[in-house]
């Protein structure tokens, strides 16, 4: 076996001869031929293995790191630490509820019986007042639709034809006004022809009687006295005619007053056929208004107001009836009802801060504010409910149970920031002490409230002790780390 020379055995090496240079020693010279060449050889091989060797540790003695600690040295993981340090925080005790919906919104369709032909909205998703969420199959309301239309224009003709009877009675009345008017005239002038006669009259009476007495006296002849008789006859006669000749006219007055009464009385008839034709009309366009209303909602369902759909129960060729088709969280709102022991009641206040959290998924933390307080206690459990405004999230279902911290007032803690603490799966809370050679130290705590990206400490920290934040997932105890700003 070859073994490396040490400085010492160098040192006592004497120089060689200008023959041994050339010519190998005289052992080996003896040697037969090719088993000289191999012995050769490996001597060399030798020879330069234990000089590379001498290289390796002069390498070793070299100021520098060495390869292992700058591989070490570029694998460091980068953290960002913080300072634990007492600060004021929140005061808070603990309540338990449930998530419920502030404006919880049912949409039943107002037309039963119809046939959903398809649905453009699922659960979890984001609507706006007014849009169509469903349509529905209006098959048989726009038959409905269609005959009121009918009816209408039905109803329409017929007060057209009402308004041309009253048209109609109302020349009547003119007609028989006018005849009356007439028969007026004939009385009037009757009556004046028979005043005229009766003067005419008066005067042959007049005549009549002078000739008798002249007669008498056997002034004229008898023939002038028969003459004058004759004249008085004859006016007398005239007065009869034109007597006779105003009843009649009187008749035709009375006959056209009668005829004006008649065509008056159709004029109402007509009046009142025209005011029920209008009703008709009125009536037969309501009822196509009404049958548009049913046909629009039996048409389309739309959202009554902006919000999430939370719960689908409608499946495409379902009917309607009285059985919401989806249920809606107006505006997204939701609250935690958190129910709080009377003795605890008096510390809560309007608008008071409250964290809400999960025992189920540690993930979710979300800060609310107290927006009323139930004035009434149960008499049972002496609790009252708090109703707790949450901000939108679309990992808040009503019906969850969660925690709620409600602020009641500030006290000093010692306080981390939030994304210092690792969870366990154990449960526990974690958090990685930075030493002074830049190594962590796994530290478990209790922690307390946090607010505002802070955490309270209730043990296993002390003031000034340097905490590893950004990066704390990804360290492991005894791990060396870079800290960065």
């Amino acid at each position: 076996m070859l073994t490396e020379p040490t400085p010492n055995a160098q040192s006592s090496v004497q120089p060689q001869s200008p023959d041994e240079k050339n010519h190998p020693p005289l052992s080996l010279r003896r040697m037969p031929g090719g088993l000289g060449i191999l012995v050769g050889i490996g001597v060399g091989v030798a020879m330069t293995l234990g000089g590379m060797t001498l290289m390796a540790r002069s390498d070793k003695k070299a100021p520098g790191a060495s390869p292992q600690e700058k591989v070490s040295k570029g694998s460091q993981q980068s953290v960002s630490v913080a300072t634990a340090q007492l600060m004021p925080m929140a005061q808070a005790f603990t309540v338990q509820g449930t998530v419920e919906a502030r404006n919880w919104v049912s949409i039943i369709p107002k037309t039963a019986g119809v046939q959903i032909k398809s649905i453009s909205v699922q659960e979890g998703q984001s609507v706006q007042k007014g849009e169509v969420i469903a349509v529905l199959d209006n098959s048989v309301q726009r038959e409905q639709l269609n005959q009121a239309k009918a009816q209408v224009a039905s109803a329409q003709a017929q007060w057209i034809a009402a308004q041309a009877q009253l048209n109609s009675t109302k020349a009547q009345v003119l007609g028989a006004q006018a005849q009356l008017a007439s028969s007026g005239s004939a009385v009037s002038q009757q009556q004046a022809k028979l005043t005229q006669q009766q003067a005419t009259l008066d005067e042959a009476e007049s005549n009549r009687r002078r000739y008798v007495t002249l007669a008498k006296q056997g002034a004229i002849s008898i023939q002038e006295l028969e003459s004058r008789k004759t004249a008085a006859a004859t006016a007398r006669a005239g007065i009869n005619v034109s007597q006779s000749d105003i009843s009649n006219a009187n008749a035709g007055v009375s006959n056209a007053i009668a005829q004006v009464a008649q065509a008056n009385a159709g004029v109402n008839n007509a009046r009142a056929g025209v005011r029920q034709a209008e009703a008709n009309v009125q009536n037969a366009e309501a009822r196509q208004q009404e049958q548009e209303t049913q046909f629009a909602q039996a048409s389309l369902v739309m959202a009554p107001a902006s919000g999430v759909i939370v719960k689908k129960n409608a499946r495409v060729g379902d009917l309607t009836g009285t059985t919401p088709l989806f249920s809606l969280i107006q505006n997204a709102s939701v609250e935690l009802q958190a129910k709080v022991p009377q003795t605890l009641l008096s510390k809560v206040r309007i608008g008071a801060s409250a964290i809400v959290t999960s025992a189920s998924d540690r993930r979710l933390s979300l800060e609310g504010n107290v927006r009323e307080i139930d004035p009434v206690v149960d008499g049972k459990t002496r609790q009252a409910v708090v109703k707790i405004d949450l901000p939108p999230n679309a990992a808040l279902k009503p019906g969850m149970f969660l925690q709620g911290a409600i602020a009641f007032g500030t006290s000093s803690a010692l306080t981390i920031p939030s994304e210092a603490v690792v969870p366990q799966a154990n449960g526990q809370m974690m958090v990685y002490i930075l030493g002074a050679d830049n190594t962590v130290k796994a530290q478990p705590l209790d922690v307390g409230d946090s607010s505002k990206g802070r955490m309270a400490v209730k043990s296993g920290l002390k003031a000034g002790d340097r905490v590893v934040v950004a990066g704390a997932g990804f360290v492991k105890d005894g791990d060396r780390v870079n800290v960065v700003p």
